[in-house]
């Protein structure tokens, strides 16, 4: 719940310098897949600032309205995508507006599962599907890699960026999930581990192909991101023959970070907020690679490398007491 609050704070503040000082934005919002544009466009502007301030106040309280009220929202955005590829001047087409509306109904359904699952886990009683509703969006965020190298490969950018951000949303969710239900496990935190990925080696493949002035300008911010995904994950794999899903604050940080200055980006040319994430990895590094030098053994779900330190300390007291 607080990470999706935290995304959810994440848009606003992607969301009110878009509407307010980019021109290409600023006179033209999008209600129902319909475009409005001039004035009613900046009056409404903040009606979807409100929406995500109240989705972000919700998650964080644990309000019980917030999951089918996302999971609304959430359908609501598949369908104005279908729409808006359609009637839009700018669109791409009902192939793009099906495949975008498909990938915002799938995280609307696993919202509203995890509405379900909650009661459901509360009297005890969890059906298959949302025992693996966790693992599920995990699953849907290792697909995405393969069908965002075919978006770029066929040049559709718009539905490329969309299902980029339907991939980091999953990142958000299947973690909040897997704790909501109580169904934290090895496995799951591998597959979380690889999902991530496979999303993020294949993104800039296709950001390469569709927009390769950009990335070439941006590569060594970019080689700097992945080199701080790849090497503590290598080091870590080389210690304990497995992949460790951390999960750490940092790397969640970092992952909002880097989805605000990749759209930016990639759509207005905009690249401080891309800089200050690839270099915010360096201190996700850090903090895994610390976690991996106290712990002599593989874990999953580990805050920090403070959080590890803590444990450790615990751990050793223990030892020496039962010695």
């Amino acid at each position: 719940m607080t990470a999706l609050a935290m995304f959810c704070l994440a848009s606003v503040v992607f969301l009110v310098p878009r509407d307010l000082f980019m021109p290409r934005t600023r006179d033209v919002e999008v209600w129902l897949g319909f475009e409005v544009r001039g004035a009613p466009a900046l009056l409404t502007a903040p009606v979807h600032w409100a929406i995500f301030l109240v989705g972000a106040w919700g998650f964080w309280f644990q309000r019980p309205w917030i999951l089918p009220s996302a999971a609304a929202y959430t359908f609501y955005v598949a369908l104005s995508h279908l729409i808006w590829n359609e009637v839009s001047p700018n669109g791409h087409g009902w192939p793009a507006g099906i495949a975008e509306a498909l990938a915002f109904s799938v995280l609307g359904v696993f919202l509203w599962r995890a509405r379900h699952s909650r009661r459901a886990g509360c009297a005890g009683r969890l059906s298959r599907l949302q025992r693996n509703a966790a693992n599920l969006v995990s699953t849907f965020r290792l697909l995405c890699a393969p069908a965002l190298l075919v978006l770029a490969w066929d040049g559709a950018s718009g539905t490329f960026l969309v299902l980029f951000g339907a991939g980091l949303l999953s990142d958000v969710l299947d973690g909040a999930l897997a704790r909501r239900l109580g169904q934290e496990s090895a496995f799951g935190a591998q597959l979380d581990q690889w999902a991530d990925f496979a999303l993020w080696l294949s993104f800039p493949f296709g950001a390469w192909w569709l927009w390769p002035q950009i990335v070439l300008r941006e590569a060594p911010y970019a080689v700097l991101a992945i080199l701080c995904l790849l090497v503590p994950t290598a080091i870590a794999y080389a210690k304990y023959g497995a992949v460790p899903g951390y999960h750490t604050w940092s790397v969640k940080l970092g992952s909002v970070l880097m989805g605000i200055g990749v759209p930016l980006l990639l759509i207005f040319d905009l690249a401080w907020p891309f800089r200050v994430a690839a270099l915010f990895q360096l201190v996700c590094a850090v903090d895994e690679l610390g976690i991996t030098y106290l712990f002599a053994d593989c874990r999953h779900d580990v805050p920090s490398v403070f959080h590890a330190a803590r444990l450790r300390r615990t751990m050793e007291r223990v030892k020496e007491r039962t010695a």
